[in-house]
C-alpha cells in the first residue's frame, strides 16, 4: 500500500502543490484518495486503475467548480479522442456542435475534460464533422445530414 501514497500514484490526489491543490477546499481528497489505495491494492496497481481513480476526483472537482491544473501527460494517463478533435482539461458540451451553429445550444454551465472537435469541425452529436457536413434546422429542431 505504501507504494500507491506516493505523488506518482493516489498521492497525487491529496498532494499540497499538485494538479488538484485548488479542489482540496471544494471536495475534499480524503475519501478519493482512500478508495484509490483499495482499488489500486485490489488491481495489484494496474496503471488504469490509477487513471480511473484521479479522473473521478478531478470530474468531482470540476462539477464543484473547481480548477484543475493539466496532469495527463503522452505517457501517463493519456487521453485519446477520435478523428478531428483533440484533449481539453476544460470544454462544454455545447462547445463546437452542429446544432450551436443555428441557435444558442444547451451548455453545461461547468466544464469537464474531454474531447473537442479540431478548428473547422463540429459534433453532430456522434463524431466530429466537417462544418459543411452539418445538417440544417427544420421546424427548430437539428437534423443531421
Amino acid at each position: 500500500m505504501v507504494p500507491y501514497q506516493a505523488e506518482s500514484s493516489c498521492g497525487l490526489i491529496k498532494a499540497p502543490a499538485g494538479p488538484f491543490k485548488d479542489c482540496h477546499s471544494l471536495v475534499s481528497p480524503a475519501e478519493y484518495f482512500s478508495h484509490c489505495l483499495y482499488d489500486m491494492c485490489a488491481a495489484n496497481g494496474a496503471r488504469e486503475i490509477l487513471c480511473q481513480s484521479l479522473q473521478a476526483y478531478v470530474a468531482a472537482c470540476q462539477a464543484a467548480g473547481g480548477t484543475v491544473r493539466a496532469w495527463r501527460t503522452a505517457s501517463f494517463c493519456p487521453f485519446t479522442c477520435p478523428a478531428n478533435s483533440h484533449y481539453e482539461l476544460c470544454t462544454r458540451s455545447c462547445d463546437f456542435t452542429c446544432a450551436g451553429l443555428f441557435s444558442p445550444a444547451q451548455c453545461t454551465a461547468k466544464c469537464f475534460e474531454g474531447c473537442q472537435c479540431n478548428a473547422g469541425y463540429a459534433f453532430n452529436g456522434e463524431t466530429c464533422v466537417s462544418m459543411e457536413g452539418c445538417g440544417c434546422l427544420h421546424d427548430g429542431r437539428y437534423l443531421k445530414v
